[in-house]
């Protein structure tokens, strides 16, 4: 203690409480005079006593101000005084004059009791503020220079000891500096000892003292940098190991004695057992710098802490601990401790898991009386289940001991929350989401979970479905075995178990893995496969077991039982409502058809029922059946022809009575089952027998059917497009020419040119359409080119046939109405073949047509139609000139130019066509006709109406594009300015003069485009030659990949591409320093060290 500055902030003290006294009085004098001034009838006498006496106050108080400031400044150059003769060691940060580093800590000591004891001796506030303030500053003044020139351990505890002696410290906090510097185990333990002294010796009652300190203290920042040091110094150090447990233990058991002393600060406490659950997650962050077992031990223990805990504000931190990082053998033995199962032995097997069940009847009485406790326990049980690494329970890394662990608290959670009738209501909801969590990692637990659901269904009803709501039933690998327990659900009379077994079907994982199957398919073979997430065998496994409860809820009539004995099991039949049959039936179709049936191997069962589906019986079901009856035998049907060989081999095809089969299931069925059998079965017939199954008459005898129950055929044309392109891709590999695409390609043309009547069916229209944005897609037009001009001339010769009708030489030996009705149809004139028919459902008279069709359902296919007519008409714009208009037998709105036209109109903006079909409109505008007059001119002189609608629409389209610059700035600029130059030449009468010269146009023109349209011959056009179409603007690449990466029927099994994962983006990998508590930026560093000349006032 320094006594003469004792006495100095003694008398200090003293003037401050009297300045403030007097202060006080000044107030009151105010007072009255402000009284006064208000009252008229005041005496003249007592305003002057009250001026006198302000006076005198005032002149009081300025006396006490100076004192007040005199006492101060002699302070304040003691401390100057005393700082001063340090100034020129402060770089050496030592010194030999003991009695200087005393005189330094008898003022820090005499300021921190002057401090200490202010709290206790004065009553007034305000003087007390001004005396802490001055105080706080000198202290701050002279410590750091303290702690900068002595900074060993010893000289840092003395300050420490004093912080931790004040009763507010929140304002000192930069003075708390026990941090290590090389971070050694000497300087750890002597920070430790910081930690002890904080936190059981301070006479800090504020809890928000104690938290600035420990923020401060940055225990688990600290901590980090140690495992760092012990990281670096694990190769040199041997005994690292033992030493950083013994520091990691001492650290932690002085944080958790500090939650009982501290009991009653709750913020407190969480942030004391958060800093311990920290430092753990630190410690087996890296288990290279710790063995096992130490680790277990120190977990155990310290978990066995928290567990005895009577703080439940302490138990709510269990389930954060790090229990992955503890070895099997530890969790099994944490396991038996919270399920209170000490004398439980280790099993040897899991089937004795499974099969003796623990008795928990003392964890679950532990439950009943600690009410406070029980959410956290379950949530700590279920954390140490998915701390368990995935997939313990398969072959390859099997660990008994882990999956045991995992069953017993399994059991023990279902148990507890869905059998114990006096505690499933106060936990199934909790463990509801536990197990949704713990199924995510071990999906195997879902058939332990379905097991005890139904062995304990009378006791659970609906509280199975509610619990499977929540399980992740599409990461379940179901095995066969569980199976017995749906069919045990389905056999029942209870609807309750019904539709419990329904939503576990419902709900599986019937996609693919993407793990590939190493044994190629036989029926397709060329390219490998990604095995289905469930076993094959579970997928006919499942479709005889549905078949089973069809024949319990819906038996079938007598003259299938043959074919049915084939499929029930030995089961004693129940039978449910009739009204309920066929809409089991119906749910049976949509969980059969979602099955890889066609991927499983040749099934004896399915061959069996084969052998029993006669054309007799399938004629039955066709004819003779009421629906729900026929829709169950059309579903046996389907099953059993995708399991057998019959829809693998063509040959087997046609001799068991495939295109039967098919119609069963098409007419009494479901047509979208057909859809995904044609999708599988016609490229594997392709590949091993060529165009055989096509040039069977059956096929179109059965496509008409198809298109009579309005189902689409496209899909089926995209799927076996693509899967012909995955056999070209493969087969190119092997070196061979031979593509599948063309084979593929020209076998469904064909099929839609067996009907002479095509053009006029809209079914086929459909596929034609499909097929021509194919071969667009896919390279493919020179197949559909010389088809289609084939098909022109079969129209050509139906020419006679329309001047007969005209004529009216035909002889009529029908209805003379019907005659009429049929002459009013034709055009009067010339009839002109076409092959687009205006989509009139009216029309049959095989492309005769009074006005020139217009197909805005089918834009792919009248563009390869025009394309052909443009090609075919040439001779009439030949002679467009060598003859009177009125003269030329082909009328003129048949003209293609029209027709590209009023196509154009109807063909949508982003269409990726419209610029082709602009380009063949502006080809023929500016074809040259003579060397004065160009092809638009003539057939335009009277029709300009149409030019400008077209104009218009032009600049509708320039506008979409321009609205849509901000979004894709280079696609929509690049065609907004392509579509404002085809604006421009609309309205350039200059440019249809073919002298006229554009090389010196402006470039908004787009002048090279143009100059590819005008004064071309007739050999250069682009109705001939593909390379000259514009196709900078038709982007066929993108095309390309949306029609290879298209989900199509039957094509996710070979997608076999391996899938890139992004691992930067795991939490695993962050730094752990983003998941401290406190970080080095938290830590508030020492103040700066100030000296001030000593300048005596």
């Amino acid at each position: 203690m320094n006594k003469h500055l004792a006495t100095l902030l003694a008398s200090y003290k003293s003037c401050l409480e009297q300045i403030f006294e007097m202060n006080n009085k000044v107030d009151q004098v105010n007072t009255s005079e402000q009284l006064i001034a208000n009252n008229e009838k005041t005496p003249e006498k007592v305003t002057e006593l009250l001026e006198k006496v302000k006076l005198n106050v005032d002149t009081a108080v300025n006396r006490r101000c100076a004192e007040a400031n005199a006492v101060k400044a002699d302070i304040q150059y003691l401390i100057d005084d005393i700082l001063w003769r340090f100034k020129d060691r402060i770089a050496d940060k030592v010194t030999n004059e003991d009695h200087l580093k005393q005189q330094l800590l008898d003022i820090i000591a005499t300021l921190f009791e002057a401090e200490k004891q202010s709290y206790s001796t004065t009553d007034d506030e305000n003087s007390l503020n001004q005396l802490h303030e001055d105080i706080h500053q000198w202290l701050l003044q002279a410590v750091p220079v303290f702690l900068t020139v002595f900074a060993e351990h010893e000289d840092r505890k003395k300050i420490l000891q004093f912080l931790i002696d004040i009763p507010h410290v929140t304002w000192a906090i930069p003075l708390l500096q026990p941090h290590p510097i090389t971070y050694n185990i000497s300087e750890m333990n002597e920070y430790i000892d910081s930690i002890f002294l904080v936190l059981n010796k301070t006479i800090w009652t504020e809890e928000d003292n104690v938290l600035a300190a420990l923020d401060q203290l940055a225990v688990d920042y600290i901590y980090s940098k140690f495992l760092d040091m012990c990281r670096l110094s694990k190769e040199k150090i041997q005994a690292i190991d033992t030493s950083l447990l013994e520091i990691t233990q001492r650290m932690t058991n002085i944080l958790f004695d500090a939650t009982y002393q501290f009991q009653n600060m709750n913020t407190l406490v969480k942030r004391l057992c958060q800093t311990i659950v920290q430092i753990v997650q630190l410690l087996v962050e890296d288990t290279t710098i710790c063995e096992q077992d130490h680790i277990d031990k120190f977990i155990l223990e310290l978990t066995n802490m928290f567990r005895s805990a009577d703080n439940s504000t302490i138990t709510l931190f269990l389930p954060q601990f790090p229990f992955r990082a503890l070895s099997t053998q530890a969790l099994w033995q944490l396991a038996l401790q919270m399920l209170c199962l000490s004398d439980l032995s280790e099993p040897t097997t899991v089937e004795e898991v499974l099969e003796l069940a623990p008795n928990i009847d003392l964890f679950k009485t532990f439950l009943k009386d600690n009410p406070v406790q029980d959410v956290f326990m379950l949530s700590c049980l279920t954390n140490m289940v998915t701390s368990i690494p995935s997939g313990v329970d398969k072959l390859s890394q099997h660990d008994l001991l882990g999956t045991c662990t995992i069953i017993i608290i399994s059991f023990a959670l279902f148990n507890t929350a869905f059998v114990d009738k006096q505690l499933r209501s106060m936990y199934y909801k909790d463990v509801r989401d536990h197990f949704s969590l713990i199924c995510q990692h071990h999906p195997f637990i879902i058939s332990l979970l379905l097991r005890w659901t139904v062995e304990h269904m009378p006791e659970m009803q609906n509280m199975a479905l509610y619990l499977f709501h929540s399980l992740p039933l599409d990461k379940w690998i179901m095995l066969a075995s569980d199976l017995k327990w749906l069919h045990q659900l389905l056999s029942s009379k209870n609807a309750v178990d019904i539709q419990f077994a329904k939503y576990i079907l419902e709900n599986l994982n019937y996609g693919y893995s993407d793990t590939i199957d190493n044994i190629l398919s036989k029926s397709q073979p060329w390219h490998s496969r990604r095995q289905p997430f469930l076993d094959y065998s579970v997928h006919e496994d499942i479709a005889f077991l549905i078949l089973d409860a069809c024949q319990r809820h819906q038996p079938l009539p007598e003259p299938s039982k043959g074919a049915i004995d084939m499929v029930t099991s030995a089961v004693v039949s129940n039978y449910m409502a009739a009204n309920s049959s066929n809409e089991f039936i119906q749910w049976s179709w949509t969980i059969i058809q979602r099955l890889k049936l066609y991927d499983c191997p040749i099934s004896t069962r399915a061959t069996d029922i084969e052998q029993s589906l006669t054309a007799s019986f399938l004629r039955l079901i066709l004819n003779s059946y009421n629906d729900t009856s026929a829709s169950h035998s059309a579903l046996v049907v389907y099953a059993s022809f995708m399991l057998s060989a019959t829809s693998r081999h063509f040959l087997r095809f046609e001799a068991g009575d495939g295109w039967l089969k098919l119609l069963t299931i098409l007419k009494r069925g479901r047509s979208e089952a057909v859809i995904s059998i044609l999708s599988e079965m016609i490229p594997s017939f392709v590949y091993m027998h060529g165009d055989d199954m096509f040039n069977d008459a059956s096929l179109t005898d059965f496509l008409k059917h198809v298109f009579l129950t309005k189902t689409q055929i496209d899909p089926v044309i995209e799927a076996n497009m693509w899967q012909a392109q995955l056999i070209d891709d493969s087969v190119m590999e092997k070196g061979s020419g031979f593509s599948y695409v063309d084979l593929m390609m020209h076998c469904w043309l064909k099929t839609v040119f067996q009907r002479t009547d095509w053009i006029s069916q809209k079914p086929l229209v459909d596929m034609m359409d499909t097929l021509c944005k194919l071969a667009f897609i896919l390279k493919r037009r020179q197949l559909i080119h010389p088809m289609l001009v084939e098909e022109y001339k079969q129209l050509e010769r139906r020419d006679s046939l329309q001047q007969q009708l005209q004529d009216g030489n035909h002889e009529n030996n029908g209805s003379p109405k019907l005659t009429r009705f049929i002459k009013n149809m034709v055009y009067e004139g010339t009839a002109v073949p076409t092959l687009l028919v205006n989509n009139d459902e009216w029309f049959i008279l095989k492309g005769l047509s009074k006005t020139p069709g217009v197909d805005n359902h089918h834009i792919w296919f009248a563009f390869e139609a025009l394309m052909t007519e443009t090609a075919i008409e040439r001779s009439y714009r030949e002679n467009i000139m060598k003859e009177e208009q009125k003269s030329i037998k082909r009328p003129m709105d048949f003209f293609c130019i029209y027709r590209w036209l009023h196509h154009i109109l109807i063909t949508p903006a982003e269409h990726p066509l419209l610029p082709l079909f602009l380009q063949m409109f502006f080809c023929l505008y500016y074809q040259k006709v003579d060397d004065s007059t160009v092809l638009g001119s003539i057939l335009f002189s009277k029709k300009q109406e149409l030019l400008a609608k077209l104009r218009n629409y032009i600049a509708n389209i320039q506008t979409f594009y321009g609205q849509k610059i901000p979004s894709a700035p280079g696609t929509a600029e690049k065609f907004q300015q392509t579509y404002y130059a085809m604006w421009i030449w609309l309205g350039h009468s200059e440019l249809r003069q073919p002298e006229y010269d554009i090389s010196q146009l402006p470039s908004h023109f787009d002048v090279p485009r143009l100059t590819q349209c005008r004064l071309r011959t007739e050999d250069e056009q682009p109705w001939y030659d593909e390379k000259l179409f514009w196709m900078d603007l038709v982007d066929r690449d993108r095309l390309l990949q949306d029609f290879l990466q298209h989900n199509w029927k039957a094509s996710e099994k070979f997608r076999t591409e391996s899938k890139n994962v992004d691992y930067c983006s795991s939490s695993s990998l962050r730094s752990k320093r983003s998941r401290l508590i406190i970080n080095e930026t938290t830590i508030i560093p020492l103040p700066p060290v100030q000296f001030k000349e000593p300048n005596k006032v």
